[in-house]
């Protein structure tokens, strides 16, 4: 990092900036249904508001020394008191600090997870959700708590793995063990240190008090399968990316647009579409007239849809007026390769004449 001085933690929360609250519109009915921590359908919107579930009786592990010179963020606010509330599922007081004296509050006490859609190979998948039409799939034990855009310019935005429940966690306890919590934090920061492309661990802390009982294997044991039930530490890992959009996310409103599952659904799918593009390429945005918004969306969701076939049938919406219009939405960050979380690339191309054509990128390649 540069000379610049160190952003104490309260200094680092008055960058909050919530790009994707501002953008996109919440689940229609969470307002009846606060706090939002029961397994329900998200049937329209792109995110539901979340109060996480504070970690009983928090202890420090560790947080990442690299990541935080790399957020020019004070090596001390790792044991600050405020600090420890905000990350292990208590951001309300934080809230009230930050908040004080403003007319208007700029850090929300509360959190938003968001749904996705699932698949494998193309085929859209529905089993697993319990509602038996995709409507439960999302964020079920991680929870948004703050996007923020940093001096120089990086978006940051922070989850909490383990968090709590939120309406996508299917029946599940919303938390996550310490074991496996080790294990993401560790691998995270060294396939960074490694150059590999992928989401950031800032910190980890653990409950002295509350427990959680998952699977895992006898002392000696041969099966290939968990055999026994143990209680296990609860845990919560802070992972980071500059942004955790996702291709099912794309995917989701795509369906429920081409599905016309309710009104406002290919405007939804609009919505998302420009602020992907707003977020990771305003280059493009800005170069884009709204009146082609909605051709362009039509492509994207044909080509997500079918991203795994290498072609796109005929768009159902004429196309744009353009001899060629290359869109690459690369669903994680404009960052360098060393820092960039690139789960997949999406490349599609759509023509005056022909069938559009796409094909997806998976890896960490440079746009």
């Amino acid at each position: 990092m540069d000379a610049r001085v160190s952003l104490s933690f309260p200094a680092f929360l008055r960058c909050a900036d919530y790009s994707l609250l501002r953008d996109l519109t919440p689940d229609p009915e969470q307002a009846r249904n606060t706090p939002n921590k029961a397994m329900r359908q998200v049937k329209s919107g792109h995110y539901v508001e979340v109060f996480p579930t504070p970690l009983a009786a928090p202890r420090y592990v560790i947080h990442s020394e690299r990541f935080f010179r790399e957020l020019n963020l004070s090596d001390t606010a790792a044991s600050e008191p405020l600090f420890m509330q905000f990350f292990t599922g208590d951001p309300t007081r934080a809230a009230a600090v930050s908040n004080m004296g403003l007319d208007r509050p700029h850090l929300l006490p509360r959190g938003w997870a968001t749904g996705y859609a699932l698949s494998i190979y193309g085929q859209e998948l529905y089993h697993h959700c319990p509602f038996g039409n995709g409507n439960g799939y999302g964020d079920g034990r991680a929870i948004s708590v703050l996007e923020a855009r940093l001096p120089g310019g990086e978006r940051w935005e922070f989850q909490l793995k383990g968090g709590g429940t939120t309406p996508y966690c299917r029946g599940a306890d919303g938390r996550a063990v310490l074991r496996s919590s080790i294990r993401e934090f560790l691998a995270s920061e060294a396939m960074a240190a490694l150059g590999v492309p992928t989401s950031r661990a800032l910190c980890l802390f653990v409950s002295n008090s509350e427990t959680i009982t998952r699977p895992w294997y006898s002392p000696g044991s041969r099966s290939a399968e968990p055999d026994r039930m143990v209680n296990e530490p609860a845990a919560i890992t802070t992972r980071a990316a500059p942004s955790f959009l996702r291709v099912g996310q794309l995917e989701l409103f795509g369906r429920r647009a081409r599905k016309r599952e309710h009104p406002r659904a290919l405007e939804e799918l609009e919505a998302i579409f420009m602020h992907t593009l707003e977020r990771e390429y305003p280059e493009i945005a800005a170069r884009m007239p709204w009146r082609q918004v909605r051709s362009v969306a039509a492509g994207a969701d044909s080509f997500v849809r079918l991203r795994s076939t290498g072609r796109l049938p005929h768009p159902s919406r004429p196309v744009l007026p353009l001899s060629s219009l290359h869109l690459r939405i690369r669903l994680a960050s404009r960052h360098s390769p060393r820092q960039r979380p690139c789960p997949s690339n999406l490349l599609l191309t759509v023509t005056q004449h022909g069938p559009a054509r796409g094909r997806c990128e998976q890896g960490a390649t440079a746009a």
